[in-house]
């Protein structure tokens, strides 16, 4: 009889994965958002079939990341998941990608309040918050991915360099 993989998995793995589904889950909430600022940019037609493929990748995030809340509740919540999980390496780098985002965001922000008070007055103020929320969540996401990549690929390069 095969045994699901998953089944076997470590708390600390399960949080692991969890986390890495939540990220992907954020980078296509960023999209959707961004494709909900661009609905005021663009044709009435467009708007529409934008709104649809942003109700079709808002499905999408539910399902990437539901597997891993599955799995993490099935072996007995977050609660006691987070106890044994504290230090680990994709916990500081989601903290990191939290930080990195946050400063940009607040940076997003300033410029967004100038860009808005000189160019784009006529612009509603869900514009500039789907504007400040596709910055925010793409500098999560994609900080999250540049800092949880795997070390050793930078150390291919400086080993072809030493040769």
């Amino acid at each position: 009889m095969a045994t699901n993989r998953s089944n076997n998995d470590s708390p600390a793995l399960t949080i692991e994965k969890f986390m890495q589904r939540t990220a992907w889950g954020i980078f296509l909430l960023a999209i959707v958002h961004g494709m909900g600022a661009a609905e005021f940019l663009v044709p009435d037609n467009t708007a529409e079939m934008l709104a649809m493929v942003g109700k079709i990748l808002g499905v999408g995030v539910i399902l990437i990341v539901a597997p891993g809340f599955y799995q993490a509740m099935k072996l007995g919540g977050f609660r006691k998941l987070e106890c044994d999980h504290q230090e680990g390496f994709v916990t500081e780098m989601l903290s990191k990608a939290s930080t990195m985002a946050f400063s940009l965001t607040f940076v997003c922000l300033l410029a967004l309040k100038v860009i808005a008070e000189k160019y784009a007055s006529g612009l509603p103020a869900a514009f500039f918050l789907n504007v400040a929320l596709t910055l925010s969540l793409l500098s999560f996401s994609i900080s999250f991915f540049v800092l949880n990549r795997d070390p050793g690929e930078d150390d291919e390069f400086s080993a072809e360099d030493d040769a």
